[in-house]
């Protein structure tokens, strides 16, 4: 599942991805940090396509975190595991350089959670139950196409206020006290310079009528949230 939109990636896409990648001689960097937040069907990772391949010819990295599926977020702790034994070694010299290694404490949270599976089908639960239970009034008022597939998170289109992700987003916390984050973070497009240098990232324009609800609070405060948004964008709404 992706972040912001919820999106899920099923089986033909994830195929045809990483046929274009192999065929380019790409690696991929798989992001798994929602893996276990899928609503729409069980989750597929990209790695299982070369689950039969020599060692030597693998070329997905996939990355793992605790923040989510263990509601571990801002402890920092993942993993990854990666496509060939060089790339590994490449990933510990910069992960030594930089980092080092999680502080101890984080470390011990992180064996008491892979003893924890139980927890892990709780959160998505819980996590679910607030989609289904909160979010069809954005998908009635015409804000989202469909239910979010999976994750954490869903990008409403407010565009019909006339108002950007930011002045709406703004509006929606002063006066309502709701936040949410404005979409045009999420569409930034990278530029470079001739000597290869990356410029300062400047917000895309795609992404200008976006904002992104986060589903994984309290329900009671998910349900509030979302009655006010709503109410927001029909007080707003352009005729």
């Amino acid at each position: 599942p992706a972040n912001p939109t919820g999106a899920v990636a099923g089986l033909p896409l994830q195929q045809t991805l990483y046929e274009i990648a192999d065929e380019r001689g790409w690696q991929i960097i798989s992001d798994e940090a929602y893996e276990d937040f899928a609503f729409s069907g069980p989750h597929l990772s990209i790695a299982a396509l070369e689950r039969d391949r020599p060692a030597s010819q693998r070329i997905v990295n996939s990355v793992f975190t605790f923040s989510k599926g263990s509601a571990m977020t801002g402890y920092r702790l993942g993993y990854v595991a990666v496509s060939r034994p060089e790339t590994a070694a490449a990933m510990r010299s910069v992960q030594e350089s930089c980092i080092i290694a999680p502080n101890a404490p984080v470390q011990y949270a992180g064996l008491a959670a892979l003893d924890a599976s139980g927890a892990l089908a709780d959160n998505h639960d819980f996590v679910r139950g607030n989609r289904d239970a909160a979010l069809a009034p954005l998908v009635e008022e015409g804000l989202l196409p469909a239910l979010p597939g999976g994750g954490w998170y869903a990008m409403a289109d407010i565009s019909c206020t006339g108002l950007t992700g930011e002045e709406f987003s703004a509006e929606l916390m002063l006066r309502h006290d709701v936040v949410v984050v404005p979409g045009s973070g999420f569409s930034a497009q990278p530029e470079f310079a001739a000597d290869g240098t990356m410029r300062p990232l400047k917000p895309g324009g795609a992404a200008s009528g976006l904002v992104r609800i986060a589903f994984c609070v309290e329900r009671e405060q998910l349900v509030t949230g979302v009655e006010r948004l709503v109410a927001l964008v029909r007080e707003k709404r352009q005729r």
